[in-house]
């Protein structure tokens, strides 16, 4: 939603904090009362928030998870929803989306992975181009006659 917003990288973090809510809002107000915010960066932000909420043992357990994660024997609606998940919980291993599509077709099963990563490379608009969103994905994959479990 921030994205949406046209504000600078200086005014999401104080942006973002108005949706905090029970101990989230009292560490904010801790913060404010401690600091000016005002020049605070999202990615300032970010780490603080991260460096009370989450971790380090949960966030390695994550990156592991997040980094051997395969689709398997998963749908592609599981699968999509589950990267987005781990993504979200790792957004250094996707910090582009270079590196969220690379990170994408290494999670699809070997023989789907395979269709998409020809096609990427053999058309590098479609990389520019490339969507998350689970209906663009499976209309790309219908064009090659994959099979498509959800």
């Amino acid at each position: 939603m921030l994205n949406f917003m046209s504000i600078t990288e200086n005014q999401k973090g104080k942006s973002a904090s108005y949706y905090l809510i029970g101990d989230t809002r009292i560490w904010w107000e801790g913060i404010e009362l401690s600091m000016d915010v005002n020049p605070m960066t999202w990615q300032e932000f970010l780490r603080d928030f991260n460096e009370q909420y989450f971790n380090m043992s949960v966030t390695k357990e994550h990156y592991d998870e997040f980094k051997n994660f395969r689709q398997e024997n998963l749908s592609m609606t599981e699968a999509i929803k589950w990267f987005n998940q781990l993504a979200r919980l790792c957004p250094h291993m996707v910090s582009n989306e270079e590196e969220r599509v690379k990170r994408m077709i290494r999670m699809l099963r070997p023989e789907t992975a395979a269709i998409v990563d020809r096609e990427l490379y053999s058309n590098p608009i479609v990389l520019e181009m490339f969507d998350y969103n689970l209906i663009l994905v499976m209309d790309f994959l219908g064009k090659y006659n994959t099979p498509i479990v959800c």
